[in-house]
This record gives structure tokens, sequence and C-alpha cells, in this order.
């Protein structure tokens, strides 16, 4: 359950980095795919920068790595946000359902229109260009209403 959970997120689905083994890096925390196992089955390492906790997410549960030692979760009937868990594995499931959404949330902005362009004119040369195409849009618009 969890890893199919892991699978679906939209930074997941068909990712090629994660494929090759690369770590995704974000500011909660960071995911990648490890190597296969002795059996073949591979595992998603997800790492919570806030809690210090890394998530090792299999298809038979997920193993919860603390610095005291690891704890491992099954896998529920319904993967659900329980928000009153305090400890157990209820708590856990919900720390790792939030840095899930935050991961999400902090890959769908990456991915905007509005943060490309920011990351674009980062750069003089981005400015330039940019410049340039918005003087070239102003006079394309004059030239076909005067012309």
């Amino acid at each position: 359950m969890f890893y199919t959970y892991v699978y679906q997120l939209p930074m997941v689905e068909g990712n090629l980095e994660l494929t090759r083994g690369d770590r995704l890096e974000y500011t909660c925390g960071s995911i990648r795919r490890s190597k296969a196992d002795d059996w073949g089955n591979r595992a998603f390492v997800l790492t919570d920068h806030v809690r210090e906790v890394t998530y090792r997410v299999t298809k038979e549960g997920m193993l919860v790595e603390y610095h005291d030692g690891p704890y491992f979760v099954r896998n529920p009937e319904v993967l659900k946000h329980t928000p009153f868990a305090v400890t157990g594995d209820e708590a856990e499931i919900n720390s790792f359902l939030l840095l899930c959404n935050r991961m999400s949330e902090e890959h769908k902005y990456r991915k905007s229109f509005r943060a490309r362009l920011r990351y674009f004119t980062r750069e003089p040369v981005g400015k330039i260009i940019i410049a340039g195409a918005i003087i070239y849009a102003i006079a394309t618009a004059v030239v076909l209403v005067l012309g």
C-alpha cells in the first residue's frame, strides 16, 4: 500500500531520474529509489529533514529508521490520515503522508510556469531574452494594428 502510494506521486511516476537512482531534493526532505536487494525487490527511500527520519518503503510495508533504531509499519488496509494519533503506527503513517504531501506541493510549485520563469530570469541572459521577446511582441502588435 505504501509502495503504491509513493509510486503514484506526481514527482515519482514516470521520472527517469529516480529510475537511474538519483535523489530528488526538496526543502522538507528527499526521495530516491534504492538498488534491488537479493530477491530483486526495490524500495523508495524518503528522508524527512525536519524529523531526521528515513522511511524505507517496500511492498511489504514501511521501515521507519530513527537514530535509536528501526521501526516496521505493516501495510494498513486503508491508508488514511488520522488527525489525533500521537504514537504508534497511525502517527508514523500521518508523518509519512504529510511528508509526501509537502513534497508533492513543492514539486507542483517547481513545475509551474511562474517558477520556471523566475528560474530563467535569474541569469542576465534570461532577462535580456525575455525583454527582447516583449519588445518583439509589442512591435508586432503595432505593425499589425497600424499596417
